[in-house]
């Protein structure tokens, strides 16, 4: 693995990933703005989500055309 992608891994954890949702007032986000805010790919930023969903951490919904939200699930 390079340390281009140890870092990618190491910053866009999924503890991190997360992190992000508690912290932020929006009540969901997309790739695009988790990728942002990491400085990574969408790309890489959605295969994350997406395994986030699969472990039930959180939600997803697509809202039209292409776009689709996150947000994390009611306890």
């Amino acid at each position: 693995m390079s340390t281009i992608s140890a870092d990618i891994e190491e910053n866009l954890s999924y503890e991190n990933i997360l992190s992000l949702f508690r912290k932020t007032d929006d009540p969901v986000l997309t790739a695009p703005e988790v990728a942002d805010v990491f400085d990574v790919s969408t790309q890489a930023a959605n295969y994350r989500l997406k395994k986030l969903v699969d472990r039930n951490e959180l939600r997803r919904k697509r809202v039209g055309g292409a776009a689709v939200v996150y947000w994390t699930p009611r306890h």
